[in-house]
């Protein structure tokens, strides 16, 4: 059985199916592009690109489906990604452990089936972050990273909070754990790759924005604050039969325990605890842990806060 339309899929969809053919053509002062502007087109460009391709193939999947393509291969890739990446930096068991629970996550399998922006955007900040352990000896990885977090932002605004994380984590290992390795094995630092990898976030943003091409600076900013005035004031909800301006209060145990899961948030504020500790006795120089057990610490307890 197919889910049925969800709340903002339908938004989606209608302005998927005209930015597509925009950009196709490459008619960037079009009117067109002022529909739904205020989210970044990304996602929706790739719901065009899918309904465009179903289409021209016979149509041999619902229209509703082909516009879920998009979530339900980044949803896939996600989980490959946790664990062809996770096995260096956490083991191969680890990795295949947090492969395995994502992928039976209600969380993941719910939005990966949706036509909406956030399981791009995980996707592609989840990358972003992870491939910073491999950047630390190929630094060129450093530029995918940062495209990556460009392209994040130009699905869905709240990318941009993977980068506090991503400026944490690099920090504390360039400063702090690299001092602690012997002469010979601490990597160079990359200063050049990182000034290319910050100067190519915006510019990736940008190119994979076209619905401010118009006027960049005005129509960014009017998202901006469209997107900050809706988190302040909140929208129109629906639940159980009652609807109001934002969440009603009672909603907030519901949210914790089904909608983000008690059993995922707390284990996950239970790891920090013990990060935070073991990091203050690495510090303290009280701890057995080797320094790559403890850069591993840091780099998880760093993805977890992002």
């Amino acid at each position: 059985h197919e889910l049925d339309l969800v709340t903002d899929e339908i938004i989606y969809i209608m302005a998927g199916k005209p930015y597509f053919p925009l950009l196709l053509h490459l008619h960037i002062r079009s009117n067109q592009w002022a529909f739904n502007y205020e989210h970044p087109p990304l996602v929706k460009l790739l719901i065009g690109l899918s309904l465009f391709l179903n289409a021209h193939m016979g149509s041999i999947v619902s229209e509703l489906f082909a516009a879920r393509m998009p979530s339900i291969l980044c949803g896939t890739a996600l989980i490959v990604a946790v664990y062809w990446l996770g096995r260096a930096p956490f083991g191969r068991v680890i990795a295949l452990l947090a492969a395995l629970c994502l992928a039976v996550s209600p969380w993941l399998v719910y939005f990966s089936a949706l036509a909406y922006l956030d399981m791009t955007m995980t996707m592609l900040v989840t990358l972003a972050y992870l491939l910073l352990w491999p950047a630390i000896r190929q630094p060129r990885l450093y530029l995918l990273s940062g495209l990556l977090v460009g392209l994040g932002m130009a699905s869905k605004y709240t990318a941009i909070l993977v980068l506090p994380s991503i400026i944490f984590f690099t920090a504390y290992y360039f400063i702090v754990i690299r001092s602690r390795l012997d002469t010979e094995q601490r990597p160079p630092v990359p200063w050049k790759w990182w000034v290319m990898a910050l100067l190519l976030i915006p510019v990736a943003f940008f190119i994979a924005d076209p619905a401010i091409w118009r006027q960049p600076y005005s129509l960014f900013i009017k998202s901006i604050l469209f997107e900050w005035h809706q988190s302040i004031t909140g929208h129109l909800t629906f639940l159980a039969g009652q609807y109001g301006g934002h969440v009603f209060h009672w909603a907030v145990l519901y949210i914790i325990f089904a909608k983000l899961s008690i059993f995922v948030t707390a284990p996950a504020l239970f790891f920090l605890i013990y990060a935070f500790i073991q990091l203050l006795r690495f510090h303290l120089k009280k701890t057995q842990l080797q320094i790559t057990e403890i850069t591993a610490i840091a780099f998880l307890g760093s993805w977890l806060v992002s």
